[in-house]
């Protein structure tokens, strides 16, 4: 699969405080890619490297196969990207705002095809109200929307759910898929885990600017770990030992029985409980990604 963005050995940093350390990962063709991190983790700087905003101190940059610093001019016209929140002119309509940005972009077709990405970002029937009068998951649609004007193959978006009422975040997930359905690679920053397993098929999570994993979503969250709670004893004990579960069981603190599972393996579990006559009082899990995560950084990333 062809690596759309490679960042290999990437380095930056502001004065003494290091943005982006060491900083390697592929997003391939087709993905569309959770990138994961805590605030101030490093990758909205990420983003700007990737957008020649700012360059790297150290380590090369490769988007399309091409090095950027070498071919940033041609490189750019294959990319859309939103980087934090969308400024436009409050006084001006979705339309004009789109019409002036895809002049100084050198859109063919303006009309045509601003008609086709307000439609696509669904802000049809809203293009000619003020920009003012927008809610902030319209304004967020509209930066979508801008940044599809010249066709991009690659989509980078930075934080774009943000601020978003649960309505707003069901419409941009919807979008995003629409858009990665149409073959358009989306790179996507966040801070909640949450969010990017909804909808992300690849990820990698940074803290500090240092990368802790990458890989497909399925892989990362796929393993659990379980806590169930049972009127348990010695002899109880006793049984899930000598059954196929030992391997799985990891700790016992009293009633308190622990186990590394997949999801599939949860109502198995349960009902070997069941048939064993151990009752259970309390079945809870969490994610071994996410307990790593916390370890390393004591940051929440579901929350």
């Amino acid at each position: 699969m062809e690596a759309i963005v490679s960042l290999q050995s990437v380095r930056k940093a502001f004065g003494r405080i290091v943005a982006v350390d060491e900083l390697s990962f592929e997003v391939l063709r087709g993905d569309l890619f959770g990138f994961l991190g805590p605030n101030g983790s490093g990758k909205s700087t990420t983003l700007r490297l990737l957008t020649g905003l700012v360059r790297a101190d150290a380590g090369r940059i490769f988007l399309f196969g091409s090095e950027l610093s070498l071919h940033r001019q041609n490189l750019m016209r294959r990319i859309g990207c939103l980087i934090e929140r969308p400024d436009f002119y409050g006084y001006l309509s979705g339309r004009r705002n789109l019409e002036i940005l895809a002049r100084l972009s050198g859109v063919d077709n303006t009309h045509a095809r601003i008609r086709e990405v307000l439609e696509l970002v669904g802000l049809k029937g809203r293009e000619n109200d003020l920009v003012k009068t927008y809610s902030h998951g319209m304004k967020q649609r509209l930066g979508i929307a801008q940044a599809l004007l010249h066709r991009p193959e690659l989509l980078i978006l930075d934080e774009p759910t943000v601020g978003l009422d649960p309505q707003g975040l069901h419409d941009i997930r919807q979008l995003l898929r629409q858009l990665a359905q149409q073959g358009i690679t989306i790179l996507l920053s966040s801070h909640l885990l949450s969010e990017v397993e909804q909808i992300a098929t690849r990820m990698a999570i940074i803290h500090q600017g240092k990368l802790l994993a990458q890989g497909s979503v399925a892989e990362l969250l796929s393993a659990r770990e379980l806590v169930v709670k049972v009127e348990t004893d010695a002899q109880a004990l006793a049984t899930l030992q000598q059954s196929r579960w030992q391997q799985s069981l990891i700790a016992a603190n009293g009633m308190e029985l622990q186990f590394q599972l997949s999801r599939q393996q949860i109502p198995e579990l349960a009902a070997f409980l069941h048939q064993h006559q151990h009752p259970i009082y309390r079945i809870t899990y969490q994610r071994p990604l996410e307990e790593y995560f916390l370890r390393l950084t004591g940051t929440n990333l579901s929350a």
